[in-house]
């Protein structure tokens, strides 16, 4: 996937926060396979936010920032590979969390659950660029993400092994 935007270049976090607001807040967005992805405005700092040598994240990244109009297109690309995501803090994989990558590293975490039935609705977490690529060498080593198995873990009450 090579027709993504150009980079976003800002003065100020709160420019960057507006265009979050406007263009993933209030959008209606849908992944590939139908599931819409709604945006926190909480989750702002979360994904554009660096973690200091004390593991503090509380420090605006104006470079993960610049790649805010990656998401989108990453969660509509069709045909990518789907990775289920990790959670340090149980140290398990889990079937509720899907990893989407793309051109050189770009990386974009959902969570989802149901609504209504059987219907997966998925909230962002974050999304980086992984200059490194480090992560996404650690996320291809994930089972891979399906809608079935991941309805399945739900309607389970979440339960995982671990991994």
């Amino acid at each position: 996937m090579s027709n993504l935007p150009p980079l976003v270049k800002y003065a100020s976090w709160q420019e960057y926060q507006e265009h979050y607001k406007k263009q993933l807040c209030r959008a209606k967005i849908l992944t590939s396979d139908g599931i819409r992805v709604h945006f926190g405005e909480q989750k702002f700092w979360h994904a554009f936010c660096e973690r200091d040598k004390k593991g503090k994240k509380d420090k605006f990244s104006f470079d993960r920032a610049s790649y805010i109009d990656w998401i989108r297109p990453t969660l509509e690309q069709s045909g990518a590979t789907l990775w289920q995501g990790w959670n340090k803090d149980k140290q398990i994989h889990e079937a509720h969390r899907r990893v989407s990558v793309v051109y050189r590293g770009f990386i974009v975490v959902i969570e989802l659950t149901l609504k209504q039935g059987k219907n997966l609705k998925a909230n962002f977490i974050t999304a980086f660029y992984d200059k490194k690529g480090d992560a996404v060498a650690k996320i291809q080593k994930a089972p891979l993400w399906t809608a079935e198995e991941c309805i399945k873990y739900l309607l389970d009450g979440k339960k995982g092994d671990k991994k």
